[in-house]
């Protein structure tokens, strides 16, 4: 009899976890191209100075549910591997964009703000770099 009641109970949770990933399967995420304005910070943690780009516009990139960019990874790679190329090693990078510049330039100075105050670091600014489309 016990058998029979695991045995039930497993096919019980079992309906209930997938009728619950169809809900979350089914809802399909807004994705749009559009502009964004984009600005990437580095640092090294054997170093005191960080990076950052200016305020960069990226055209017609894909940004999924408003928040959620699928190319994140590879603009602040670009940032990195310029940097470590142009002689700055093991570089630690970040993007931040935003579909505004206000945001974008707001967000700028918050990050240098924390950076020159919470760690102490000087900030260079690289104007010779842009993003390359992916």
């Amino acid at each position: 009899m016990r058998r029979f009641y695991n045995g039930l109970l497993t096919a019980v949770a079992t309906v209930v976890m997938l009728s619950a990933t169809q809900d979350v399967c089914a809802k399909k995420s807004k994705s749009e191209s559009q502009d964004i304005y984009a600005f990437a910070i580095s640092l090294s943690f054997s170093d005191s100075i960080m990076y950052t780009t200016g305020i960069r516009k990226i055209a017609d990139v894909t940004v999924k549910d408003k928040y959620f960019l699928n190319e994140r990874g590879e603009y602040a790679e670009q940032f990195k591997k310029w940097l470590e190329e142009g002689g700055a090693p093991l570089q630690v990078s970040s993007l931040f964009f935003y579909n505004s510049r206000s945001k974008a330039e707001r967000q700028f100075r918050n990050v240098s703000k924390r950076a020159m105050k919470k760690h102490e670091c000087s900030i260079v600014t690289v104007p010779d770099f842009q993003f390359k489309q992916i």
